[in-house]
């Protein structure tokens, strides 16, 4: 059973009277386990899509199944839980909170779940070891290089072990160099099991999936 499927889904703003159709008939699913690449130029739909497979936003039309539960009608509450459960986000503008700690940011998930903080405190710790963070636990993100920030992120998305990790642009803001480290650790996530989703317009980045999806003008082309 694939752990995402969508089935002819389509997302429509409305904005002053004016319709925008963004995605126009989405069909595809993605096997647990696999590294996918979504890519297109922007304003292809791709980051649409994304937030829709990660329950950030919600299809206009069309069944989502996570899982093979369909998760099309759920409301926002149910989509949180699911969210907090099932996936872990990268973006790229890492989205720390600059007055909390290294720590704190990781453990953020952790806080609105309702878990038990002290043992996911030791996971935490642990996480920024094997990352290469722990001696910056308790430093502010603005004391971080561009490449240690999305380390945290990446330790933050990692802390509930969620099955699915999106990654959105996650090298965009870093030189070559970090950005192949970072893409070295999430492709080892993936060969530790973890279902990766990435979007990304670079064909650099893109490379390192398994299976490339092409967008464009909403639909997929390729």
């Amino acid at each position: 059973m694939p752990l995402v499927e969508l089935d002819n889904i389509k997302k429509e703003y409305i904005v002053g009277g004016n319709t925008t159709k963004v995605l126009k008939g989405i069909t595809l699913s993605i096997d647990k386990g696999e590294f996918v690449a979504l890519m297109g130029q922007s304003g292809s739909g791709k980051t649409t899509l994304m937030n829709i497979i990660g329950m950030l936003d919600t299809p206009t039309d069309g069944r989502y199944l996570l899982n093979g539960k369909d998760i099309s009608k759920e409301d926002d509450n149910a989509l949180s839980r699911l969210r907090n459960q099932f996936v872990g986000f990268i973006f790229q503008s890492f989205y720390l909170i600059p007055y909390s700690t290294v720590l704190e940011n990781v453990l953020l998930p952790i806080y609105y779940s309702g878990k038990d903080l002290a043992k996911y405190t030791d996971k935490a710790k642990e996480l920024l070891n094997q990352l290469g963070l722990y001696e910056k636990r308790n430093n502010k993100p603005n004391q971080l290089s561009g490449g240690q920030q999305q380390r945290v992120a990446i330790a933050r998305a990692l802390i509930n072990d969620p099955e699915m990790i999106l990654a959105d642009e996650p090298t965009g803001q870093l030189d070559s160099e970090t950005a192949k480290n970072i893409m070295d650790y999430i492709s080892k996530l993936n060969e530790q099991g973890k279902t990766i989703i990435l979007v990304t317009h670079d064909p650099a980045t893109a490379s390192y999936a398994k299976k490339i999806i092409k967008i464009s003008d909403g639909l997929i082309i390729d």
